[in-house]
């Protein structure tokens, strides 16, 4: 798991009692043979928790079936499950009704887990789905079925969708169908966006046919896309991802139908101030042989977008830009936080204000590369070795942790507060409040590499260290 999807989710507990805790292992969760022998991670590759299901659900890798913890004992689940294949973790998602829906890499079915109920069902209707997606704003799963129609889980079963089909039917022994047939309802478009071979497809709210509203280069179709609204604006911007290619396009939404506004290729990054928006594009040069190469520098550029168009940096040359500009939004530290969008060039960071780049030699005391994380409602900027507080005077104040190793944390709802783990050294701490540091009792022989998930149905949470899975509890004879 990336670093900064674990810290995007860090929310840590003030004035917890002092913990005692200790490193217990699990019954039959020693490696027994390679590559887990040598690798011991290998038993646990991921764990997860939904929200009502009783049981930690832990993917050992090279096995298709899923283990969990029960009595202390690492042992296979025994219960009908959506199953994985290909490295892919099945997906849950929660309805406006309460019912948990699950995704399965195998695609044999979709199970639901009920309101009050402790396992997971298959739902009739849905056997060799061929692709499922939770639509967010609508509150609807809509999947394809085995014979290409269009279909929607509601509270009684399933049924067919009332919405027209992007395109009829389905391609035959197509390993990775498009999700052309899987629309998303966009509330701030008022209607739906769907994907196909070529383009990007509309369909109004009261509409019966789709249109097209912008098409694709060859060989960068995207496979997923992310929309964001600008009420100032009255915009809409979508981020269309493809394999190492990013579309970034804006469409004016303030009238019943949108309508195109301009189109970004190769963005690796933005940030938004006011009524513009700041891009990083990628740029390419022409070999002598007329294909593309970036092996030439600068091959970024920065410009911004308004409401009428792109236009360049005021003061910005090309040669003030290389490959490694990066662009980061991060929020200041009292409240009220300001928002900030910092720009790492050459000549040092600067500060994006809406219209130009302008100076700020106190935040080059950060390290190169650092991400924001929000702990304890604070914000910080990060690199995974150490925290920075910043504040509204743009002035940088590192955060004493209890060692300097790149570290990884994971927030525990069982025990109220946060892990820091450290994989090269094996420390393990505890933190109720990002100021006390309790060392974990670790045996000496053990070191933990990763935190991985609080057990649901226990006050304990799993680790997995050098030696196999442990559990971290409170140490016997603790108050």
């Amino acid at each position: 798991m990336l670093r900064w999807l674990v810290f995007s989710a860090l929310l840590l507990f003030a004035n917890s009692a002092k913990a005692d805790l200790c490193l217990v292992p699990v019954i039959d969760g020693q490696p027994t043979e390679e590559p887990e022998i040598s690798k011991p991670y290998l038993m646990a590759n991921d764990a997860s928790v939904i929200a009502g299901y009783p049981h930690v659900l832990i993917k050992r890798s090279g096995s298709p079936e899923l283990y969990t913890i029960q009595n202390d004992s690492f042992e296979p689940l025994v219960a009908e499950f959506q199953s994985w294949s290909w490295g892919f973790w099945p997906d849950t998602f929660v309805l406006p009704d309460g019912r948990t829906i699950g995704f399965g890499g195998h695609q044999d079915k979709l199970f639901e887990l009920k309101q009050g109920a402790f396992e997971f069902t298959p739902i009739a209707g849905t056997e060799k789905y061929r692709l499922a997606h939770f639509d967010k704003e609508a509150g609807v799963v809509r999947y394809l079925a085995v014979n290409g129609m269009l279909m929607e889980l509601t509270a009684d079963g399933v049924t067919q969708s009332a919405l027209p089909q992007a395109r009829d039917g389905v391609v035959e022994n197509n390993l990775i169908p498009q999700r052309d047939l899987l629309p998303r309802y966009v509330a701030a478009m008022h209607g739906y966006l769907a994907i196909d071979d070529e383009q990007l497809l509309f369909l109004g709210q009261n509409a019966d046919a789709w249109v097209s509203i912008l098409a694709f280069e060859r060989n960068a179709v995207p496979f997923d896309f992310e929309v964001t609204f600008d009420p100032l604006l009255g915009m809409a911007h979508l981020y269309l991802i493809a394999y190492n290619y990013t579309y970034f396009a804006s469409f004016d939404v303030s009238e019943d139908a949108p309508e195109f506004v301009y189109l970004t290729h190769n963005v690796s990054g933005s940030a938004r101030v006011g009524d513009s928006i700041l891009v990083k594009q990628r740029q390419y040069y022409k070999s002598w042989w007329g294909g593309r190469t970036n092996k030439r520098a600068p091959f970024a550029k920065l410009f911004i977008l308004r409401r009428e168009g792109a236009n360049d940096v005021l003061g910005l040359s090309e040669g003030d830009i290389d490959r490694d500009v990066g662009i980061t939004t991060f929020l200041t530290y009292p409240e009220p936080p300001l928002e900030i969008a910092m720009v790492r060039l050459q000549q040092g960071r600067m500060i994006f204000d809406g219209e130009k780049l302008i100076p700020a030699p106190q935040l080059d005391a950060l390290p190169l590369s650092v991400w924001p994380v929000q702990i304890n409602g604070q914000n910080f900027l990060t690199n995974s070795k150490a925290l920075f507080r910043v504040g509204a005077d743009l002035s940088v104040t590192q955060v004493a942790l209890p060692t300097d190793d790149d570290f990884e944390v994971y927030t525990s709802q069982n025990f109220g507060g946060a892990f820091f783990s450290h994989r090269w050294t094996g420390d393990l701490f505890f933190t109720p409040d990002l100021i006390t540091f309790e060392p974990v009792r670790v045996p000496s022989d053990v070191t933990i590499t990763e935190v991985k998930a609080d057990l649901p149905d226990a006050p304990a949470t799993l680790a997995v260290g050098s030696g196999g899975l442990y559990l971290i509890q409170h140490c016997e004879g603790a108050d």
